[in-house]
């Protein structure tokens, strides 16, 4: 029990680390070109759109493994509403990017919030691009 409740403490004090979409809005340089990047300007960028692609793999390999266990059926409505990738395809990072920043200025009671689900609610916010779906 001691080792569950250490783990857990461990845990939720490195949540903070995670970033919320405040941080985001703070750190990531909007409206720079290359030419007037900073290197902690490079580094939030890169620690962003890294996010970002964390996320979207992170998105698809929960969603195969819920299928896998037959936790949710192949054929689900669950999975199109839980999928991001069938609406960010073909999406570049700036494209990405454009769409939390959207959602955020449009949200703003919400940026506080963890930036990983800020992200996620932004892409699932997004039609479903019937070219990004598979059989």
């Amino acid at each position: 029990m001691k080792s569950f409740i250490s783990v857990l403490i461990v845990s939720l004090s490195y949540a903070h680390d995670l970033g919320s979409a405040n941080d985001f809005l703070n750190h990531y340089p909007f409206g720079k070109s290359k030419e007037e990047f900073s290197k902690k300007d490079y580094y939030w960028k890169s620690y962003y759109e890294s996010k970002i692609f964390g996320l979207g793999e992170g998105n698809q390999i929960t969603l195969g493994k819920l299928i896998q266990q037959k936790i949710i059926p192949k054929n689900s409505p669950s999975i199109s509403s839980l999928n991001t990738y069938i609406r960010t395809c073909e999406m570049t990072s700036e494209e990405l990017i454009g769409v939390i920043k959207e959602w955020c200025d449009n949200n703003p009671k919400k940026t506080h919030l963890m930036f990983s689900y800020i992200a996620i609610e932004a892409f699932l916010s997004l039609p479903i691009k019937q070219n990004c779906l598979f059989e």
